[in-house]
């Protein structure tokens, strides 16, 4: 009778996380389009700061750079948002801007690179009474992209800005395996 009720709740706690794992923002049917529209909670993607700026920056409490990212399907549409703040009014003067057609490159753990073109240009948002600038924008996923993103964890990633590229290390490998699985549920 114990082993019973040990494995019972043994499988009653893991449905309990597998179902708090799939954080939705949105899961609806628009009542006027009837287009499904699913989209995830915004999670922490990357958190960096140079070693280079370590000494200068004064705010110990957050990162230079803070990436949320979060997924959505539109009706069979894939789609990868991403929202990027910087620490700094001079993010623009540093990076510029992220331009629609340039890529973000994934380093997945099995070592593929999978590279998503950036569907929509954006300059940066600065505020100035915070200190900070803040690119959004997002990448439309193909069946390809899909495939390769549900089936490893991302190690690092590249941002191409106007200005160039910079590599982060990515703090939450199986993001989006867990996002993408849960838009499918």
């Amino acid at each position: 009778m114990k082993k019973v009720t040990f494995t019972m709740m043994l499988l009653l706690m893991t449905l309990a996380n597998q179902a708090q794992e799939c954080n939705y923002y949105k899961n609806e049917v628009d009542e006027f389009t009837g287009i499904t529209k699913i989209v995830m909670e915004s999670e922490s993607f990357i958190s960096h700061t140079d070693s280079s700026i370590l000494k200068y920056y004064k705010k110990n409490k957050e990162q230079y750079l803070e990436v949320e990212i979060y997924t959505a399907k539109l009706n069979e549409t894939y789609i990868l948002y991403f929202y990027a703040v910087f620490q700094t009014k001079k993010a623009y003067e540093y990076y510029g801007v992220v331009s629609k057609g340039s890529k973000i490159s994934l380093k997945l753990s099995d070592g593929t690179i999978a590279e998503l073109t950036i569907s929509k240009s954006d300059f940066g948002d600065m505020d100035y009474d915070k200190g900070t600038t803040t690119y959004s924008s997002y990448c439309i996923l193909g069946n390809s992209e899909l495939e390769t993103l549900k089936s490893s964890e991302i190690d690092k990633v590249r941002i191409y800005w106007s200005k160039g590229y910079e590599s982060y290390d990515c703090d939450s490998p199986g993001l989006l395996i867990k996002q993408l699985n849960c838009l499918e549920k």
